[in-house]
């Protein structure tokens, strides 16, 4: 689940429109170890998200929850120390901001850049040239095309081929460095 800020009032109506100022963009969990649960849609606080998987939550620029993920978020941050080579543990402010000047850009529209296929990393969300409205999940040597009903079957390009990627490029480094995020791919599309 997404966090954003609060995107409606209690009519349901849009209050703010995409860039907001909210750069606290998190991937929260429904429920955590401790038991407490998410309480969904409270007014005035925030408006879930929901995603279909964990990379798909990375590609749209969020970040691990320090609260109901915090494990996820350690490592993440730890991941995150390594990739930009810091004296320290950066802070969940010094991620937001990296992330939201990666994630939209002045006009208001995604920051994507084009990378050869062999350069990524798994979990790095894509366009291949041939279709830049259909997205795929890089994992492993396939390519997992992504839609509202899951991931379908795997297919491959060129390591060489020039892609168009849409994961924000901290998230890619944070990879690069050891985090690997959670996908909702069935095993049998892996087999």
């Amino acid at each position: 689940m997404g966090n954003r800020g609060d995107l409606h009032d209690i009519d349901g109506r849009i209050i703010r429109k995409r860039k907001s100022g909210n750069r606290r963009w998190i991937a929260c969990s429904l429920s955590n170890d401790t038991g407490w649960r998410v309480p969904f849609d409270k007014p005035g606080h925030y408006t879930p998200l929901f995603f279909a998987d964990e990379a798909t939550a990375f590609a749209a620029g969020h970040r691990p929850c320090s609260q109901c993920r915090n494990s996820h978020y350690r490592l993440f941050q730890n991941c995150w120390r390594a990739a930009f080579v810091l004296p320290k543990a950066p802070s969940a402010d010094d991620m937001d901001t990296a992330l939201e000047a990666a994630r939209i850009d002045a006009h208001g529209n995604q920051i994507t850049r084009s990378m050869p296929l062999a350069d990524l990393p798994d979990g790095v969300f894509l366009t291949l040239p041939e279709d830049a409205n259909a997205p795929v999940l890089k994992w492993g040597e396939a390519l997992f095309p992504w839609s509202l009903t899951g991931y379908g079957a795997p297919k491959t390009a060129q390591k060489t081929c020039l892609v168009t990627v849409l994961t924000p490029a901290p998230i890619i480094e944070v990879f690069r460095h050891g985090y690997r995020p959670a996908t909702a791919i069935s095993p049998e599309l892996c087999s």
